[in-house]
């Protein structure tokens, strides 16, 4: 239904589901991530949960494995990470609810009854829950994530906006109240191009380093969480050319709104006669 081939070795058959065959079928990502690109068939794993395996692995039961096919995507729509996959034959009533596809034409929810009737003509004990299109799956789970995205950029876009209102408002108010500086200075001959520099390095300045600063700790945290136990089965590749652009953009905002708070009213203090700055109070 899949189509997803066997790469190497074999199948599942009927054989499989004796309780000693123990017999596993893994995916490309588990040689890739587990097996460091070896060749997985004929070797053997051990399963259970991490801690099984920490507490008593040499008493867990060994599975051989003896297929290997594609990538089949094994990872939720929550965490897209690529993770290893690994297969095992189902045996009827030991591995509770089972999820089965059916590959139909035209409207698949229509043929319900159907599917239902065949179920009960293999098995008896056999039950259809639910029946559910494959493109609608996790439409319930992606809106949500979805919604989430909305209000975390809706959030940040208020915090970013807030900020650089803050940023102008206080550059804006230092500037304009070195009006009286700004008529002296020029009624004593400064030009226009010094006295808007000794205006703008202290403010430029710091601002520059705080930028700076906040681009190395947001770095550090998107690298750190990369390490964290929730991303484990992706590998640390550090920021992408994506990322960096998007610090370099943020970057550049911060200092443009810096330089317009600076400038706009600098050049309306240079507009002001020096007899009028010497007068303001």
């Amino acid at each position: 239904m899949l189509r997803a081939p066997v790469l190497a070795g074999r199948t599942f058959t009927s054989s499989d589901l004796s309780p000693d065959a123990r017999v596993v079928i893994v995916d490309q990502a588990f040689v890739d991530l587990v097996m460091s690109g070896r060749n997985p068939i004929g070797h053997r794993v051990r399963i259970g949960s991490s801690a099984q395996l920490d507490s008593n692995a040499a008493q867990l039961p060994q599975y051989e494995i003896v297929g290997l096919v594609k990538d089949l995507g094994m990872a939720s729509a929550a965490m897209p990470q690529r993770q290893a996959g690994l297969y095992l034959p189902t045996v009827s009533g030991s591995q509770g609810d089972v999820n089965m596809i059916v590959h139909a034409r035209g409207d698949v929810l229509s043929l319900a009854p159907r599917v239902r009737e065949l179920t009960t003509a293999v098995d008896a004990a056999l039950r259809v829950e639910k029946l559910m299109r494959v493109d609608q799956v996790m439409t319930p789970l992606l809106w949500l994530l979805g919604l989430w995205s909305r209000i975390i950029i809706g959030l940040t876009g208020v915090a970013l906006l807030l900020s650089l209102a803050g940023i102008y408002a206080v550059l804006s108010y230092i500037v304009a109240r070195r009006t009286r500086e700004i008529g002296v200075r020029v009624a004593l001959g400064a030009s226009a191009r010094r006295v808007i520099t000794s205006i703008f390095r202290r403010p430029l300045t710091q601002v520059t380093l705080g930028v700076m600063a906040g681009v190395v700790l947001i770095s550090v945290a998107a690298i750190g969480i990369q390490h964290t136990e929730q991303f484990r089965a992706a590998q640390p590749r550090g920021l992408t050319l994506g990322e960096i652009a998007l610090l370099s953009c943020y970057a550049i905002l911060m200092l443009g709104v810096c330089t317009l708070a600076c400038i706009v009213p600098s050049v309306r203090a240079l507009r002001v006669q020096p007899t009028e700055a010497l007068r303001a109070e």
